[in-house]
């Protein structure tokens, strides 16, 4: 997820996640349509996915210790524009 912050300030007032529809190799044209044209470029985005549900098939992660975020951290991740 890349959080645009207001310069000097913690201040978030934009984020996009950087891996949602696109290509590791296309990563910095991502950044660039969104540098360049705003979030409205960008393919849509949906809620993020919990960080616990992982593949069936995936045992490193399912036995893995669970990802417990700070309420206030969970909160500003999931709710911010």
């Amino acid at each position: 997820m890349l959080s645009i912050v207001q310069p000097g300030t913690n201040e978030v007032i934009d984020r996009f996640p950087l891996r949602f529809g696109v290509q590791d190799a296309s990563l910095w044209n991502y950044i660039c349509t969104y540098m360049q044209h705003g979030p409205c470029a960008l393919p849509p985005f949906t809620t993020p996915r919990d960080a616990n549900e992982v593949a069936p098939y995936n045992l490193f992660h399912r036995l893995a210790e669970k990802v417990k975020w700070p309420p206030e951290i969970d909160r500003e991740s999931t709710t911010a524009p």
